[in-house]
């Protein structure tokens, strides 16, 4: 049964390369996204959404009830960096009209200090951060496992994807999320093994499932783990 007295939820729209269609999607993590093809016209979108409305009334209401809030995420008051058994605390020094910054002002504590009011750009210097952190150290990671597996890639890109933990390219690039940095130590490592296995088999067949249970003996316990654990990364950073 239709309620339209019910508003419709807020969502945020996304374009991407890869999509062929309009999609909406709804997760714990994201909240509500429309994900456009590259060029769509935008001002389509409310028109479709609004099509979908009792689908997506329905599938916030579920949300909701597995703790999930409609609410804009806030910033962590820690970094949980379970790859690298590290937690680092975040203090801020707000600063009316001076751009956000970043700074390391203990062993364990990171200093925000700046326009704490620009949520976007005290975010971006917050990931960039991670970012150069995860080439300090996934990057020597990956070529230790390389080294130890006998794959050897050609390059490593460190980047932040919404959706994938890494990637691999027939070229021998492999691109690993800096996300990873926030999963538990062992499965961070099940990611990287899983793209060395693409260095051989760029595609999940037989052989290449079997080669990854070479490399990591606990991979059938860790592949399901990953579906769920985009709940190690604070919302606040997508």
């Amino acid at each position: 049964m239709s309620d339209d007295s019910t508003p419709l939820p807020t969502y945020l729209v996304r374009e991407s390369l890869r999509a062929k269609r309009v999609t909406l999607r709804v997760s714990t993590r994201l909240g509500v996204e429309v994900v456009v093809p590259k060029g769509f016209d935008t001002h389509q979108v409310p028109g479709i959404v609004a099509l979908r409305g009792d689908w997506l009334r329905g599938q916030v209401r579920r949300l909701t009830e597995q703790g999930w809030s409609p609410e804009p995420p806030t910033m962590p008051e820690a970094l949980d960096l379970r790859a690298l058994g590290r937690t680092l605390r975040i203090e801020t020094a707000h600063a009316p009209r001076k751009p956000p910054r970043l700074t390391l002002s203990g062993p364990d504590c990171l200093l925000l200090s700046g326009d704490m009011d620009d949520a976007q750009a005290c975010r971006a210097k917050v990931l960039t951060w991670i970012k150069e952190q995860a080439r300090l150290l996934l990057v020597p990671w990956l070529r230790e496992l390389s080294a130890t597996c006998e794959l050897p890639f050609e390059r490593a890109r460190i980047r932040a994807q919404k959706s994938r933990w890494g990637s691999c390219s027939a070229r021998g690039t492999i691109s690993l999320n800096c996300k990873l940095l926030f999963l538990p130590r062992p499965l961070a490592r099940h990611v990287l093994l899983h793209e060395l296995a693409h260095l051989r088999h760029l595609n999940h067949s037989p052989q290449f499932w079997a080669l990854l249970h070479v490399l990591d003996q606990d991979a059938a316990a860790r592949d399901p783990e990953l579906s769920g654990a985009w709940r190690y990364v604070p919302r606040w950073l997508d």
